[in-house]
């Protein structure tokens, strides 16, 4: 999220590719229904489907809630 968020405005490419390889978290162990609420998933699938419309708001949120000092 982080590196999308500090590439968005700047270098598309790179953007593009950090959302590649957060999209590939669906795929991971920690994300599976064993071990990963429908709602955590679906909060990261509309993050990322924000970003790739060019808005920061899902990620900000998250990236504040999660990493606050």
């Amino acid at each position: 999220m982080k590196e999308w968020l500090d590439t968005y405005n700047t270098d598309s490419e790179r953007a593009a590719k950090a959302l590649e390889e957060l999209a590939k978290a669906f795929d991971m162990p920690y994300m599976g229904t064993d071990r990963c609420d429908d709602a955590t998933r679906s909060y990261l699938r509309n993050n990322i489907d924000k970003a790739k419309l060019g808005d920061p708001s899902g990620f900000v949120e998250c990236i504040q809630a999660n990493y606050a000092d």
